[in-house]
């Protein structure tokens, strides 16, 4: 399975309380992406606010179940800001392939 995450709005993020408070925010997704990848996973940032994170053997009933793991442990995380503690939120896109006779094909 592959999991695509990205930070909501991140860019509003970096501009409002600056870069380096971006980074924090982006060092914390990166800490959970690397709880929850387990032994054979595999998890990456490809992008400014985009991480991936590669499940070998989870079927889909348990990465839907995990994307949400993912989302809620984030968005209950709370950052201290200028302005009060602060949460923010992730979107999460979960593809699989199943391979079989007749090669790969989409799952969900």
């Amino acid at each position: 399975m592959l999991f695509l995450i990205d930070i909501d709005n991140f860019k509003n993020v970096n501009d409002t309380y600056g870069h380096a408070f971006g980074d924090v925010v982006l060092k914390e997704v990166a800490d959970i992406c690397a709880r929850h990848k387990g032994v054979e996973g595999f998890c990456a940032r490809y992008g400014g606010e985009e991480f991936a994170i590669l499940f070998k053997g989870a079927g889909v009933g348990q990465a839907e179940e995990m994307a949400e793991q993912i989302r809620q442990e984030f968005e209950q995380k709370m950052f201290v800001t200028p302005q009060g503690e602060r949460s923010f939120s992730v979107s999460i896109g979960v593809a699989g392939v199943r391979q079989g006779l007749s090669g790969c094909q989409r799952i969900f």
